[in-house]
């Protein structure tokens, strides 16, 4: 092969460009003036100071969203914020904090708490019992407190995880979709059968067209692109079906 200079005019970068993999020295100059891109100055864009900008624009805009959810959230936790089982979960703290209290000679928590509590670890629950030791206010609206105050906290960890996992806004991104959810398991279940709707949709939409544009004459032996592609769009679609009829409709009935 002939070493003809590129459009920069290194001939070397023109045979680095055209060498087959694994036939090019990775110790030679030529390497060493390359700069290859990685996974998260993929996703991030190059490092400037407007980046820094944006990053600071990300966290102004972060710190003032959840400092809105903070006021709303205290404001309303006498109100909302119901947890499941929370009243048995009430009764788990202060037992569970007086039996390392005690010595772990006090064993209320495991004759008298509902047995199923022991899986989740009794952390949290000991927690909320301690503050709720100072009678701060009513004992409900203190735990409502509490678990609000944890969820802040976790929303807050998207922002470091998003910007680190993929790159600018990705923190504010993940935070507002959290915020979005109501409840994790129904928020899961109607976002699958929801987006599969809008799937159907879209898979009907593109039949309908091309439907139309084949009454018209537009779609012949050689111009047949339209016709493949949604069909496998539909193929697709019915594919995703068989998914998630089997995981959310037929699976919980066998168990």
């Amino acid at each position: 092969m002939s070493r003809s200079r590129g459009s920069s005019g290194d001939p070397d970068l023109s045979l680095c460009q055209w060498a087959p993999i694994g036939g090019m020295d990775v110790s030679s100059s030529v390497t060493a003036r390359l700069s290859l891109p990685t996974f998260h100055n993929f996703f991030a864009g190059p490092t400037s100071q407007a980046s820094g900008s944006l990053i600071s624009t990300e966290r102004l805009a972060v710190a003032a969203l959840l400092g809105a959810v903070l006021v709303v959230g205290l404001a309303t936790a006498a109100d909302y914020g119901l947890t499941v089982d929370e009243f048995n979960t009430d009764d788990y703290g202060p037992k569970a904090l007086a039996w390392y209290a005690s010595g772990f000679k006090d064993r209320s928590q495991f004759e008298t708490v509902e047995f199923s509590l022991w899986y989740y670890g009794p952390w949290f629950q000991m927690l909320a019992a301690y503050v709720q030791s100072f009678d701060l206010a009513d004992r409900m609206t203190v735990r409502h407190v509490m678990t609000f105050l944890v969820g802040v906290a976790g929303l807050a960890a998207l922002l470091p995880i998003g910007r680190l996992a993929v790159g600018q806004w990705a923190g504010l991104t993940a935070i507002v979709l959290c915020l979005l959810t109501g409840y994790f398991y129904g928020s899961l279940f109607f976002t699958i059968t929801g987006f599969h709707g809008a799937h159907v949709l879209v898979g009907l939409v593109m039949n309908i067209v091309v439907q139309v544009w084949a009454w018209r004459g537009w779609l012949t032996r050689e111009r047949h692109l339209p016709v493949t592609c949604a069909a496998m769009y539909w193929h697709f679609v019915d594919a995703v079906w068989i998914v998630v009829f089997a995981s959310l409709y037929i699976t919980p009935r066998l168990s």
